[in-house]
């Protein structure tokens, strides 16, 4: 079987690694298409990718198109349009923060539909986005990226993360039904489904996480619960077995760290979630020395930057508040085995973690050291804003404080007592290993994947309305528009092997 990974960038080689290695294991080619590396972070995904293959023959790598015909601007407009009602939905009208980013990506798209004043309820939200729908089925299909799916010619197509705001991904689902590929959506972190856009196009199936994941698919994007498999979270399955790479006092000797006290790990947010992190972490450091707590007076701390957002912290001298160190200063993306071994032994190592609303809390859980956070007023529209942060908050697990003083006694008792694996066991096990914190999840996304073969069915027909609707909707776009619907490209006969 050929299985073409529709990528928004190489940077989510971090997410599906496991599963392109355990595909490729089983004997099936896999093709990683993207649009390229990860502009935002410092890492060598190219070198990743090359070194990959040369492991996997049975890998390789292709850069994808986007769609670019005459289609393309209506699509980007009706697609925004949707993403920014979204957010209209009663569940999702309080993320302030998710919903004025949508907005901003309208105004970038359609700045006359932004100047609108889009309706309030979400009964009237949910019909403007039922009839942009239809727009959505009238667009058809982009003929350079049918011929570059002809010609990969794949018997299934995994799409990760699809819900982008702009999504160039969409296209390839649409590419996918008309070809009659079978196609997944694969859910590539734990706040995809709340904090992004809709889903423009739905894939045949949603590959989650967990049941959270799955009332989310349905809830806010229309899946139906019979096309949704959960699997478990594969992301972290390289945490659950990993041993640490270093001694204390070797790693502390290698970030600067006093091995003679215990430190603290504080793990940095992305650019979305907190713009203002270094102002943010200097006053939290004073105030941790300004404490009446002698332990916080004195522990270590060891900030580490979001390898999407470490510029601010390139030239950050924390020394005059005494113990703290930047480490490593551009951010390191765990994807190869050195990095993820810095990663995993700076949570190891830590007596506790401390954040703002990052996924580095969810890998703390698996390591056994417990998070930390102080709902700061400034970061109010990021953390209880979003829908996904209240997932953290399960009873047991991060634990959240409304002032300095409560989160110093929180820390404080943290320091005297470390909290056991065992106690936040229930979260991972809910939310990362829904079948057993002993079960793998890569395994079951694998045969996911190989399961989506079965859906196999012949190139769809375009809906009947969206058919209808296209003469109609062309004249947007200029007489002449490609009419993808009606490509002759044909599928090659498909190669499933097991």
């Amino acid at each position: 079987m050929r299985v073409l990974f529709v990528m928004r960038n190489h940077g989510y080689m971090r997410n599906y690694a496991s599963t392109v290695r355990m595909l490729a294991s089983r004997g099936h080619e896999v093709v990683v298409g993207s649009r390229g590396p990860e502009r935002h972070m410092a890492v060598d995904t190219p070198g990743y990718l090359a070194e990959l293959s040369l492991t996997h023959p049975r890998i390789r790598v292709e850069d994808l198109p986007k769609r670019s015909d005459r289609w393309t601007t209506l699509a980007g407009k009706v697609r925004a349009l949707r993403n920014a009602l979204r957010y209209r939905h009663p569940e999702l009208r309080g993320a302030t923060a998710l919903a004025n980013r949508a907005q901003a990506h309208l105004a970038k798209l359609s700045p006359g539909l932004a100047a609108r004043r889009l309706p309030r309820s979400w009964p009237m939200a949910a019909a403007i986005s039922g009839l942009a729908r239809l727009v959505e089925e009238a667009i058809p299909t982009d003929p350079t990226i049918d011929a570059a799916v002809a010609r990969l010619a794949p018997d299934v197509i995994v799409v990760t993360p699809l819900i982008d705001f702009v999504s160039y991904q969409v296209d390839y689902v649409k590419t996918a039904r008309h070809l009659g590929i079978p196609v997944a959506m694969a859910v590539a972190s734990w706040d995809n489904l709340t904090n992004k856009g809709t889903i423009a196009v739905q894939p045949d199936r949603a590959i989650v996480w967990n049941e959270a994941q799955k009332r989310e698919a349905g809830r806010f994007h229309g899946m139906p619960a019979g096309r949704v498999d959960v699997t478990g979270a594969q992301l972290f399955d390289d945490w659950f077995d990993r041993r640490p790479g270093s001694t204390r006092a070797e790693f502390c000797a290698r970030t600067g760290i006093n091995a003679d006290r215990p430190f603290i790990l504080y793990l940095c947010s992305s650019m979305f979630i907190a713009r203002e992190e270094v102002a943010f972490v200097r006053d939290w450091l004073r105030r941790l020395r300004e404490s009446p707590i002698a332990s916080l007076r004195n522990v270590g701390v060891l900030v580490r930057p979001h390898p999407g957002h470490a510029q601010p912290w390139a030239d950050v001298d924390l020394s005059s508040l005494g113990g703290a160190t930047v480490w490593p200063r551009g951010g390191e993306m765990p994807l190869f085995d050195d990095a993820k071994a810095g990663y995993f032994d700076s949570i190891y190592h830590a007596a506790a973690v401390v954040g703002i609303n990052t996924t580095g809390m969810i890998e703390a859980g698996i390591v056994g050291r417990a998070s930390f956070t102080l709902l700061a007023p400034e970061f109010a529209e990021t953390q209880g804003g979003t829908l996904h942060f209240a997932h953290l908050t399960a009873p047991g697990f991060l634990r959240t404080a409304k002032t300095f003083e409560e989160h110093h006694s929180q820390l404080a008792a943290e320091l005297a007592a470390p909290s056991s694996a065992a106690a936040l066991a229930p979260f991972i096990e809910q939310f990362v290993r829904p079948f057993g914190l002993d079960t793998p999840a890569t395994p079951r996304v694998a045969d996911a994947i190989e399961a989506l073969v079965t859906a196999s069915r012949p190139p769809a027909t375009w809906h009947t309305v969206g058919r209808l609707l296209r003469p109609i909707v062309s004249g947007f776009v200029g007489a002449g528009a490609s009419d993808g619907g009606k490509q002759a490209i044909q599928k090659r006969p498909s190669r499933v092997t097991r």
